[in-house]
């Protein structure tokens, strides 16, 4: 688990001021839910906004069935992270104990879809999906920013990410590595085509001068030099290491901090 400083150095978060100092909250560590959300989502949350966002997780934490618990803090922290009209999808997976991944919840490299697992018939326990889903739909905002900066690039990064998986006869027979990226570009288009489209349409193109930008350029290459996923546990020191999982597992652990707060 990395754990460090703030890795949103532009973010800078506010002292609270006379008016937050007497805002009167449920949560007595309103605070701390504050700067962890503000680290989260990368703005500057007032106490008041803090509480309304913790208030609506308190709420949702609340709900007894897991996939409706699931579902619903899906939708809120699509929301939150400032992408409620994505078209990426929330998928509940069954597994049995024999064929069981070793993720809670994943996020395709396509940006469509996150899955959760259900082992046995039940999912993880309710402070896990928490933690899981903070950090995959943190990816997702990654996804968004990479595109933003640069969609090309970003897709080129997942072609050759893409393309470790394959050996180099098997790349040698099918035209060469050329021919290989330009058949995976095709490949995945249809599935990241609505959110290339999405992003057109609310973001646009970031500017260059901006930090979003320069931070999407550090996803795109993060992306292209990404382990495969069957070398996670073997290279793991380097997966963790990767800024794409940093800022993840930063958002997964300041989100598990949060989930104990909320009782009380």
């Amino acid at each position: 688990m990395v754990i460090g400083c703030s890795i949103f150095a532009w973010v800078k978060l506010r002292k609270p001021d006379k008016a937050q100092e007497v805002f009167n909250s449920e949560f007595k560590n309103i605070e701390n839910i504050r700067k962890n959300l503000s680290e989260i989502f990368e703005k500057d949350l007032s106490t008041k906004e803090a509480d309304e966002l913790a208030k609506n997780y308190k709420k949702i934490c609340e709900i007894k069935d897991d996939n409706e618990y699931a579902e619903k803090l899906f939708e809120q922290l699509k929301k939150d992270y400032g992408f409620k009209n994505s078209h990426i999808k929330l998928s509940i997976e069954n597994f049995n104990s024999a064929n069981a991944p070793d993720w809670t919840a994943s996020h395709t490299d396509l940006g469509y879809l996150v899955r959760i697992s259900r082992i046995n018939g039940k999912l993880a326990d309710r402070e896990s999906l928490f933690d899981s889903l903070f950090h995959e739909l943190k990816h997702h905002k990654q996804f968004e920013t990479a595109i933003a900066t640069d969609k090309s690039a970003f897709e080129d990064a997942l072609a050759h990410k893409k393309l470790k998986e394959y050996t180099k006869k098997q790349i040698n027979s099918n035209g060469g590595e050329e021919a290989v990226i330009n058949w995976l570009k095709e490949q995945s288009r249809p599935y990241l085509q609505p959110e290339f489209d999405r992003i057109e349409r609310e973001i646009g193109q970031l500017p260059k001068d901006s930090p979003r930008y320069k931070k999407g350029l550090e996803y795109i290459n993060a992306k292209r030099n990404y382990i495969q996923e069957s070398e996670i546990v073997t290279r793991n020191k380097e997966y963790k290491n990767n800024i794409l999982e940093v800022e993840a597992y930063r958002a997964g652990e300041l989100a598990k901090e949060i989930f104990g707060w909320l009782k009380g």
